[in-house]
């Protein structure tokens, strides 16, 4: 098991099935609120599922509705459980926030910049994010 230091943007724990993606991510018309699938044609991550998933994306791409496609598909309950990004994604911190506001749910969002993780998060079969930000690849 590898263990990362990774800086927190929005509080909570969580784990499970990593959902990795190398290509930059949007939820604005990029995954189906109603079903959780990654509807983006440029995605290589396009027909799979991040309900339950620990979605992890190097860079967002999104639109300014981005938060709002985000906490559409929270509320229908098909959000990731979490979310490792490498760059700061607004649509994704604000519509994990506004979750937790609105719906009470607590979905992770914590910022990893070291490059190796990303090579090794697509090999793991379970990923850990902690309270602390502390991230564990299984």
């Amino acid at each position: 098991m590898k263990k990362y230091a990774c800086k927190v943007l929005v509080g909570g724990k969580a784990s499970g099935e990593p959902l990795v993606s190398t290509k930059p991510f949007t939820f604005a018309h990029g995954v189906n609120p109603e079903t959780g699938l990654v509807t983006d044609v440029r995605s290589d991550i396009k027909g799979k599922n991040i309900k339950g998933k620990i979605l992890v994306y190097r860079y967002g791409k999104g639109s300014t509705t981005a938060s709002a496609w985000f906490l559409e598909t929270a509320r229908l309950g098909n959000c990731p459980a979490g979310i490792i990004i490498a760059t700061l994604d607004n649509g994704t911190v604000v519509g994990s926030l506004l979750s937790g506001i609105n719906y009470g749910l607590k979905i992770p969002v914590v910022l990893c910049t070291e490059n190796e993780f990303y090579e090794r998060a697509a090999l793991a079969s379970k990923i850990t994010i902690s309270e602390k930000g502390e991230v564990e690849l299984a």
